[in-house]
């Protein structure tokens, strides 16, 4: 405050007081004051809500009203200015009834100086102003956590819906995969009904990104290509077609992409030379950047090539 001049509202019926009161501020030294006099408590009722003062000093006894009276409405319609209550009134019970009424402090007149007065309305602006920075220290507070409580809000309702998808996803997996095995066993004759497995072990099934690199593939496609199982993840599934068939496979490769239809076609494999029905389905999950190939692949027998 120092080096600021504050301005002082001192409501007071009295025009002595207000002198006396007016004269011990101007003996304080090191801080200007201006100084505005309202005598009476309707006078002073709109000009206290005029958000242009420092500090408020108000008299108890202001005719038929009391200045306690104008303090709680003056608190009621949210004046920031701190209210001192000033009196010639020293009891207890008035000291209590000021201070639950909002005041921000309580001088009786008889001890009033000018060092107590600059005290007094000194410690009561430091008190204001540190509420009004807690106040908005607490509302930028709420409002973080609103926003906080929202982001959280939609994180949790975007992972809702990717679950969605998934469940989505495994769902026409399912299905698409149960369409493939109809389809199959209905392309050759009754025998295939039998020929769900390749010897003792289920149909080689596997799973290729767009460029027909492997990312899956179960224990009978390793049986089915001659190669480890443990080492099929990361290799070209064209690799192993015949030389005479492969580029008509990269062809049927390059055209399914960007699709959703399924395929059926037969190659011959390498190290094998008998044909094989490659039935392919196209999955999309629901994100542009994922797009995988899912094969299945059975033998084609003696009686049926060509069918």
């Amino acid at each position: 405050m120092k080096g600021t001049k504050l301005n002082v509202l001192i409501i007071d019926d009295d025009e002595d007081d207000f002198i006396l009161i007016r004269e011990m501020l101007k003996d304080i030294q090191g801080q200007e004051y201006h100084v505005t006099w309202v005598p009476t408590y309707n006078g002073a009722r709109e000009i206290v809500m005029l958000d242009t003062w420092d500090v408020i000093l108000v008299d108890y006894d202001l005719g038929a009203c009391t200045g306690l009276d104008l303090i709680r409405e003056a608190v009621e319609n949210e004046v920031k200015a701190p209210l001192i209550m000033i009196t010639g009134r020293g009891r207890y019970e008035l000291d209590v009834e000021v201070m639950n009424s909002g005041a921000a402090d309580y001088l009786t007149k008889n001890m009033i100086n000018p060092a107590f007065l600059e005290r007094a309305i000194r410690y009561s602006i430091e008190r204001s102003r540190s509420k009004e920075i807690l106040e908005q220290l607490v509302q930028e507070r709420t409002v973080d956590l609103q926003n906080t409580l929202e982001e959280l809000r939609v994180a949790e309702e975007e992972l809702r819906t990717q679950h969605e998808e998934l469940r989505v996803a495994e769902e026409e997996l399912r299905m698409q995969h149960e369409e493939l095995l109809q389809s199959t066993l209905h392309q050759g004759d009754e025998s295939l009904l039998h020929r769900q497995t390749i010897g003792d072990l289920p149909l080689a099934e596997l799973i290729t990104d767009h460029h027909g690199c492997i990312v899956e593939a179960n224990q009978a496609a390793s049986i089915a290509l001659h190669t480890d199982f443990t080492r099929l993840t990361g290799k070209l599934l064209s690799l192993y077609i015949d030389l005479q068939d492969r580029r008509r496979f990269i062809q049927e490769l390059a055209r399914l992409n960007g699709t959703s239809v399924a395929s059926t076609e037969t190659y011959r494999l390498m190290n094998d030379g008998a044909s094989w029905c490659f039935y392919v389905v196209p999955l999309k999950k629901g994100l542009a950047h994922t797009s995988e190939y899912y094969w299945l692949l059975h033998p084609i027998q003696e009686g049926t090539r060509g069918s």
